[in-house]
């Protein structure tokens, strides 16, 4: 019987082994999806805001995202607390074992999201904010797509 997804798979474009996740410049992420230029919440954080969280400027939220998923609704954002889940990266930086690396979808068989970063956007926006070169990603969808985007291996006509 065979499997959809393979832990590793060959570059149809360059035949070397890639294995995700991996390394990967952070301009290749950045030219993809920029979440402090185009923001996937329903509000825009700023590198000013989260500035501002790092200053200590307060949010009367708690920290715990249910509780404020409660008070505001789950289709309502605040911008402090996006700047300071932000703050939060940028000060500690992205945890070496994260069991949820951040995450970009490249489509399958002509679909493409509308947003391509899944998970990891506050984190992408602190390694921009940090001035980080590389961020750890994992990747869904086309890897030959993903491949030529994040690691300039071979091309993909169309894209």
């Amino acid at each position: 019987m065979a499997t959809l997804f393979a832990p590793a798979a060959h570059s149809a474009a360059s035949g070397v082994p890639v294995t995700w996740p991996r390394a990967v410049p952070l301009a290749r992420v950045l030219t993809l999806a920029d979440p402090l230029e185009c923001s996937p919440w329903d509000v825009t954080v700023t590198v000013a805001d989260v500035a501002a969280a790092l200053s200590g400027q307060p949010c009367d939220h708690p920290e715990d995202e249910h509780v404020v998923a409660e008070m505001h609704g789950w289709n309502q954002w605040c911008v402090r607390c996006e700047a300071r889940k932000i703050a939060r990266y940028v000060l500690d930086g992205i945890p070496t074992d994260d069991p949820y690396p951040v995450s970009l979808d490249f489509g399958c068989l002509g679909w493409e999201p509308d947003w391509p970063l899944i998970d990891g956007n506050h984190r992408v926006a602190a390694a921009k904010i940090r001035g980080d070169k590389t961020i750890v990603v994992d990747v869904a969808g086309d890897l030959d797509v993903a491949e030529a985007a994040l690691l300039g291996l071979g091309t993909v006509a169309g894209r």
